[in-house]
């Protein structure tokens, strides 16, 4: 008999135990196993070229689960992926002395599972009941959805293991199968997170990293007045951090076009603030070598380049899949869209790619794929070494030695007690802080009024520097450079678009109500320079000028907004809140947010020239030509027009750079005058409205 007809006919004489999509449960022990699941076969159910395919018939007594490095292995023989019909998912043992045990519940197999003897038949899950979506322990919110109304499409995940009779085992294998399930109309062009995970780890009441729990019980037993709070104030387990509360869980990422990007164990923790109290949290995933492997070597997201411009991110330590943070229930798209229109600027950003999530087969919505800042993630996006990295979060140490907090306390410290007017004293603090960075970061938050930021709550702000320089990168010089992340508190998100006037530049520039320890104070110390003033009003003004200019707000933000569209929906039916009309609610707020940027846009001029005080607004028509031209350090696109708001006594820097195959000749000026017109680099004063082009043969 040859090995497909042995395959049938064990499909036919064990199809008793082949499993549903409700699956068999399993107490899921778990071992340090890590998950080797992208499997090599087609659909058609056939097993490869592994050793064994008739796994032993008689069920060994169970013993522990011990995991033995470098033991056999279990080959799925279906690569995971979305098929049209059900199909028999066949599993093969490398070791033919070996039992192959399996779950269908997310949790790793060990010898109480389900033994494999024989095909296990895979079909389409959609409509069965929702395990996990049954919990109810998760939120303090009164306005989610605990429990979803309507089917969701589904899956069926397996992770196997091949069991020698001593309880040892090699490698967890790990495959997800969606059957008649249109990808395409599910889920647009975006990928797949499949999580499978020990229920347990998420939702047990003193341990459950996903619940309320016994976290929350303590707390309101200390003081039960704390009920009556706001649901983002509540405390549970959800909003424990570190190591402690890190699960370990199989994770893969499946692409549009089938293609299994990774598929590996990573750690798993609850990520945010007040949006940990979200019926759908943020989830962070950390690669350990003590779940298989310190590192997922894969492009994540293609588009998301290194920062030394040298190629796209390949590796990564960490990533997130992101709720919308305080968005979540608005335009959802905030914090990773202003990153992206900010990505030119002196700071760091991070990268992003929506997809949908999946958790032991429940579909988990919409979220962000977003980058996580850790040394290794500036190892990664430079030439520098993690263990010289040294990042301070808030005004704590993130990354580094206790030691290297006090070079961070040192420099505030000199900004904000000595005199910056003196040009030695600013050369000195220069040396400490790239100038550029900070001016373009507080730019930044304050263009788009965040209202959790440095300069209101003194909240979301990093910085990072080396320990010790080197000449390998210019970041690696020793300074501190600042990294922009959860800006979704801005931008009028609560007020509407009326809001568009509301500025924290005074309050920046006057200092008001911060301590000489603090970092917010050092914008009004160093605005004492006049060359960090300028600095500083051109970075206003340029943000605005480019990043933020109407027609390509508007350009961008149509590409954007297309997948939240069509994925929103389905994600708020899924989770709440019941108030909202999905499709109508994400639309109207990403259109709020849109007028909200054109309005900013028309008022920023009049309020930078109030608080920065060097002249009155001038108009500059700049034209690009056919070559590009970089203004102060923003890099305008060959064939560029655009009509930018300057201060008359705010010099602007212009270079010129021609395209290939053509020199540069000269600048065309109207309404001032260059003091040399052929040079490539000039300063222009636009003590009047003016027009400047560059011009090239």
């Amino acid at each position: 008999m040859n090995k497909k007809a042995a395959a049938l006919l064990c499909a036919l004489i064990f199809s008793l135990t082949a499993v549903s999509c409700e699956g068999s449960s399993s107490s899921g022990a778990e071992t340090s196993a890590s998950s080797s699941a992208s499997a090599q076969a087609d659909s058609s159910g056939s097993s490869g070229n592994s050793k064994s395919d008739a796994p032993p018939a008689d069920k060994p007594e169970a013993q522990p689960a011990r995991y033995v490095s470098g033991a056999g292995e279990v080959t799925l023989g279906t690569q995971s992926g979305f098929y049209a019909d059900a199909f028999d998912l066949t599993m093969s043992a490398s070791d033919p002395d070996s039992y192959i045990f399996y779950t269908t519940d997310g949790s790793d197999p060990d010898m109480n599972s389900e033994l494999y003897t024989g095909p296990v038949r895979i079909e389409n899950c959609t409509g069965e009941p929702n395990t996990l979506a049954s919990e109810r322990d998760i939120s303090p919110s009164n306005d989610h959805r605990v429990m979803p109304s309507q089917s969701y499409k589904m899956g069926t995940v397996i992770k196997a293991a091949a069991f020698k009779k001593d309880g040892s085992h090699g490698d967890v294998s790990f495959g997800t199968y969606f059957v008649g399930v249109d990808r395409g109309t599910a889920f647009s062009d975006v990928p797949v997170i499949s999580i499978a995970i020990n229920k347990d780890y998420l939702f047990d009441h003193d341990t459950g990293i996903y619940v309320m729990g016994a976290k929350h019980e303590e707390w309101l037993k200390e003081k039960p007045g704390n009920k009556n709070l706001d649901g983002w104030k509540h405390v549970g387990n959800y909003s424990q951090t570190g190591k402690e509360w890190e699960r370990r869980a199989s994770v893969q990422l499946i692409e549009n076009d089938g293609t299994i990007g990774f598929s590996q164990d990573l750690g798993v923790r609850i990520k945010g603030g007040a949006s940990r109290g979200d019926t759908q949290k943020s989830l962070k995933f950390i690669a350990r070598e003590e779940y298989g492997k310190k590192s997922i070597k894969y492009p994540i997201m293609p588009d998301n380049m290194r920062s030394d411009g040298t190629g796209v991110v390949d590796k990564y330590k960490s990533f997130a899949i992101r709720n919308g943070g305080n968005d979540a229930n608005y335009a959802r798209l905030r914090d990773p869209f202003l990153q992206h229109l900010a990505a030119d600027r002196d700071f760091e950003t991070m990268g992003s790619r929506n997809c949908v999530a999946f958790i032991n087969g429940e579909y988990w919505g919409m979220y962000t794929i977003t980058d996580d800042y850790s040394d290794n993630y500036f190892e990664n996006n430079y030439p520098v070494k993690d263990d010289n990295v040294i990042i301070v979060k808030r005004g704590e140490l993130e990354e580094g030695e206790e030691s290297d907090l006090k070079l961070f306390e040192d420099m505030v410290s000199f900004i904000n007690t000595n005199d910056m007017s003196n040009e030695e004293n600013y050369s000195k603090a220069s040396d400490m802080l790239d100038m550029q960075s900070f001016a373009d970061f507080c730019a930044f938050h304050i263009y788009i009024n965040n209202e959790d930021c440095l300069f209101k709550n003194d909240n979301n702000w990093r910085l990072w520097r080396v320990r010790t320089p080197d000449d390998s990168c210019e970041q690696a010089d020793g300074r501190w450079r600042m990294a922009v992340y959860d800006t979704d508190f801005s931008t009028g998100i609560y007020s509407g678009d009326s809001s568009f006037r509301q500025s924290l530049l005074g309050t920046a520039v006057k200092g008001t109500g911060f301590n000489d320890e603090m970092l917010a104070k050092a914008v009004s110390s160093l605005i004492k320079n006049d060359a960090f003033k300028k600095m500083f009003a051109n970075a206003l003004l340029d943000i605005r000028n480019y990043n933020f200019e109407p027609e390509h707000v508007k350009s961008e933000l149509e590409a954007c907004s297309e997948e939240y569209l069509r994925l929103m929906p389905d994600t708020y039916l899924r989770f709440g809140p019941d108030y909202l009309n999905a499709r109508y609610n994400t639309a109207d707020k990403i259109n709020e947010f849109r007028s909200y940027l054109t309005k900013r846009y028309s008022f920023m001029p009049e309020n930078i020239q109030k608080y920065m005080e060097l002249g009155e607004i001038r108009s500059a028509v700049i034209k690009t030509g056919e070559g590009s031209i970089t203004v102060n350090n923003t890099v305008l696109a060959s064939g560029s027009e655009y009509t930018a708001a300057y201060l008359s006594e705010c010099p602007v820097t212009l270079t010129a750079k021609a395209p290939d195959g053509k020199r540069f000749v000269r600048w065309e000026v109207k309404g001032v005058t260059l003091s040399d017109a052929s040079s490539e680099t000039v300063t222009l004063l636009p003590s009047e409205d003016c027009e400047i082009e560059a011009v090239f043969e």
